[in-house]
C-alpha cells in the first residue's frame, strides 16, 4: 500500500511541477501544460495576481473513488509517505466536499520552507 500511496503522489507532484514551470499562463482561460496517457495538467493564471497560476490535474487510477479520497485527506499520516513534506493541516472547511489546508514543504537550506494554502473541492 505505501509503494501506491508515493508512487500517486509523486505522479500527482510531477504533473503540477511541470506545469508550474510553464511560463504560458498569462490567460485566464484553462490551458492544457501538460498530457499524457492517464493525466492531464491544466493551468490558468489568477486575475490581479501576475505571478500566481491555478493548476488543475486530472488522472485515472485503477482504485476506488473512495479509498484515494482517504489516501488524500489522511493528512496527519502525510509526512510519513509524502517527500519532503512538513505538515498537512485542513485550515478551514466550506462544506463536506470543499475545504482549504495549510502545506507545509521542508526545502533544503538556505531556502525557506514553502507554505501554500490549498483549496480542496471533490468533485
Amino acid at each position: 500500500m505505501r509503494m501506491v500511496q508515493s508512487s500517486v503522489f509523486l505522479f500527482f507532484l510531477a504533473a503540477c511541477s511541470a506545469a508550474l514551470a510553464n511560463p504560458q499562463f498569462e490567460s485566464l482561460k484553462w490551458q492544457l501544460v501538460e498530457s499524457s496517457d492517464s493525466v492531464k495538467v491544466h493551468g490558468r493564471g489568477v486575475e490581479g495576481l501576475p505571478n500566481a497560476r491555478e493548476i488543475k490535474a486530472t488522472m485515472e487510477v485503477p482504485q476506488s473513488p473512495e479509498s484515494l479520497l482517504a489516501l488524500m485527506v489522511d493528512y496527519p499520516n502525510a509526512t510519513t509517505w509524502r517527500q519532503r513534506v512538513k505538515g498537512v493541516e485542513r485550515a478551514k472547511t466550506v462544506n463536506g466536499n470543499s475545504w482549504y489546508i495549510n502545506y507545509v514543504t521542508d526545502l533544503p537550506w538556505p531556502m525557506s520552507d514553502r507554505v501554500a494554502y490549498l483549496k480542496c473541492d471533490v468533485i
